[in-house]
């Protein structure tokens, strides 16, 4: 039996450096993205945090590598200078 889905290419462009990113998906998650009232997790369960991230925010996987690692906490309390990091 043929799957009768139809499916289509979402196509975005990074706003931080323009590399080009796509995502397939079932022309009913298309259509509930639209509406915009639903949580993007909630319509593509299937997509991990970082292509869900790229429909919300259009960040590339390697803008989101870089924005992301350098908000992480370092694992010392004291980096080698002694400064200390507080949440």
């Amino acid at each position: 039996m043929l799957d009768t889905v139809k499916r289509i290419t979402m196509m975005g462009q990074c706003p931080l450096c323009g590399t080009q990113w796509t995502i397939s998906c079932s022309l009913d998650q298309f259509t509930r993205y639209l509406e915009g009232n639903q949580n993007v997790q909630d319509i593509f369960p299937e997509l991990d945090a970082t292509d869900r991230e790229k429909l919300i925010t259009g960040w590339c996987t390697t803008c989101q590598d870089r924005m992301f690692d350098a908000c992480e906490e370092p694992e010392d309390e004291a980096d080698d200078e002694g400064i200390v990091w507080i949440p």
